[in-house]
Order: structure tokens, then sequence, then C-alpha cells
């Protein structure tokens, strides 16, 4: 099965819902990504904002599952609670850089000893565009969101909002 580019895309999010010590709830988007890639080995993480893991006590999201042949099972996904969330992110050093990773190997090894398997799509580092690059772009650019704004998802079959803004001539 190939999947195409939005496709990837979607199942390159999730969705994070946090709550803290006082019961407060609130809820982001997070991006898959394997960091420190050396030739087969990598870390699995999830990438996020640390204003949404910001005094969270735990931190929730949802994956998809995939079957024996590593395909996605559209509508049947694993929920997963993590106590002390914001805790066992690890910050970006620069306080000034709103980025936090959630490591998950122990989340997909845990799976996997179930005989279940993770459905995701990680994010490829060389998307992110170089500083030579950025400084090419017009204000007028086509625009993709994907995510969940405001926790609005498809909790059906576990996919995140799409939005398209197409700069009128």
């Amino acid at each position: 099965m190939s999947l195409g580019i939005m496709e990837q895309l979607t199942h390159s999010t999730v969705r994070i819902v946090t709550t803290t010590a006082e019961g407060g709830r609130a809820s982001g988007t997070g991006f898959y990504m394997h960091l420190l890639v050396k030739s087969d080995k990598h870390v699995p993480v999830i990438i996020t904002n640390k204003h949404v893991v910001a005094g969270a006590v735990q931190g929730q999201f949802s994956v998809t599952l995939a079957n024996e042949s590593g395909e996605p099972i559209i509508g049947s996904h694993e929920t997963f609670s993590v106590s002390d969330f914001e805790n066992i992110c690890v910050k970006h050093p620069d306080e000034n850089i709103d980025l936090v990773a959630f490591p998950i190997a122990p989340l997909i090894h845990k799976v996997e000893k179930s005989d279940k398997k993770l459905f995701y799509v990680p994010l490829l580092m060389n998307l992110i565009p170089s500083e030579i690059e950025r400084s090419k772009y017009s204000a007028m650019e086509d625009i993709v969101m994907i995510g969940y704004p405001n926790g609005i998802w498809d909790s059906v079959n576990n996919y995140p909002v799409i939005r398209c803004r197409v700069p009128s001539d």
C-alpha cells in the first residue's frame, strides 16, 4: 500500500491531551519524528510545543494500529496515558524555542509485546527548510494546516483537521 502525501501527513500527527495538577485540561498537536538517525537506528519521538506540556501531570494520545502488513487499520487506535508528562519530555535547550520531544520507544515496545503494531509516519528532518530556503518564501505561500485546533478531531478514525489556504491571484 502506497500512501499519498496527504495520507502521510495525516498519519504524521497525533492529538495530545494534557491534565494539570489542578485538573485543567488542554490539547495540542504533536508530530512523529525520528531523531539521531544513524543507518537503521533512530530515536522515535513526538515533537510538540513546550506550552502544550507546561504543567502537565498527565498526557494522553491515541495512535492508529497497523495490520500484519504494516498498513493502517483506519478506525482502530490505541490510547496511551502517561503520568508526569511534562517531566518526561525533553525540552529544547534554548528556552526561547517552544519545542519538546516525547520519547515513544517504550510505548512502541510495550505494544509490540502485546502482538499489536502501531502505525505512524515520521516526518523527515529534510522537510525542515534551511535558513536560505526560508528566506526565499513569499508572504503569499500556499498553506496546508494539519492538526487538532481547539481539540477538534475525527475521534472515530483518529484523524486531524486538514485545512488548505491557497492565496487568490
